[in-house]
């Protein structure tokens, strides 16, 4: 696959969490170029939030990049990593490396922002 990914960055200042809306495809090849600019704009935040919902299809690539990301926030600052959206294949890929722990599937925004306030 070498679709197209798609990124924006929602950065409501009056927040603690990042939301990144992924759609298309987040593979091996595109990933490299979107976690350093991940890694720019979480600098702030404390927890991150993945909305998934127009993204149709991760590769291992993509599923390194967000337990990076995990890593780097959960560890050292406690923050979370959220997900919305996931399609049934992600969540699969989430569910058969017993990520969907660290990083729990929402299935709406409001939802996962309202956990973060738990």
């Amino acid at each position: 696959m070498s679709g197209e990914l798609s990124v924006k960055f929602n950065e409501d200042l009056e927040s603690t969490a990042l939301v990144i809306e992924l759609g298309g495809e987040l593979n091996w090849l595109n990933f490299g170029e979107l976690y350093p600019e991940i890694e720019r704009r979480a600098e702030s935040r404390f927890h991150l939030i993945f909305d998934l919902r127009t993204l149709h299809y991760m590769d291992s690539g993509g599923l390194g990049m967000l337990l990076r990301v995990y890593k780097a926030i959960s560890t050292p600052r406690a923050g979370k990593l959220l997900i919305v959206g996931a399609n049934s294949m992600i969540r699969q890929m989430l569910r058969f490396t017993q990520l969907e722990r660290k990083m729990p599937n929402f299935a709406t925004l409001d939802l996962a922002l309202a956990n973060l306030s738990t």
